[in-house]
């Protein structure tokens, strides 16, 4: 089995409440969501996990080995690897540090367990279609609708499904985009998920919690 998956947030005390999830606390929301991975994947499954593993990277060794399958890694912005560009491009000593850095967190991902990094990559789907999947949606009107940051990292659409994570599910689909996170169903989605809603003639299907975030006051 396939499966896609994005913004788990171990250990992030806020994402409880930004994005009402069911736990009193981080410990209880580790607890559970590790036991949700391994209730759904198996040790030979393929799991692409579209950025937002952890916010404090130290916990990357710790949780990474414990969940099951085959790890791919399509980073987030709070991810170590997600590759930022040096802050002072022409400064050869920045770049040279900018790789080090790379290298180091990349390195602390694969020993945890993800057997391989890409920032962004392309997939073909059993029924043919192929997906491009990043962590950050569409560089386009609806792909900048619900956060503007980041603008410059996002891909550009050039026609392709898209798998995302990084919006929370502020929605399950919306064009071509399918936002894969964890927050709208609290589940894993499979390769068929992921082809039946391609296929579902709908331009925009909401989640769970797309009513919650209109309501949510800090927004």
């Amino acid at each position: 089995m396939i499966y896609f998956t994005s913004d788990w947030h171990f250990s992030h005390a806020n994402v409880i409440r930004y994005c009402n999830r069911p736990f009193t606390d981080v410990h209880e929301m580790n607890k559970a969501l590790t036991s949700l991975w391994n209730d759904t994947v198996k040790p030979d499954d393929i799991v692409y996990f579209l950025g937002d593993f952890a916010m404090n990277k130290n916990l990357v060794s710790i949780i990474g080995p414990k969940l099951n399958g085959r790890k791919i890694l399509i980073p987030g912005n709070h991810d170590g690897c997600f590759k930022m560009p040096p802050k002072v491009p022409n400064d050869p000593g920045c770049v040279k540090d900018t790789a080090l850095r790379d290298a180091r967190m990349e390195k602390l991902y694969r020993d945890a367990g993800f057997e391989a990094i890409h920032q962004t990559l392309l997939l073909q789907l059993k029924d043919g279609t192929t997906v491009l999947m990043s962590h950050l949606p569409y560089q386009s009107p609806d792909g900048d609708k619900y956060d503007t940051r980041y603008h410059k990292f996002k891909p550009k659409d050039e026609g392709l499904v898209l798998l995302h994570g990084h919006l929370h599910n502020k929605y399950i689909k919306m064009g071509r985009m399918i936002d894969v996170g964890i927050d709208g169903s609290m589940n894993l989605l499979s390769e068929d998920d992921i082809i039946a809603l391609i296929k579902d003639p709908r331009e925009f299907i909401p989640s769970a919690i797309t009513e919650f975030y209109k309501t949510r006051e800090d927004m």
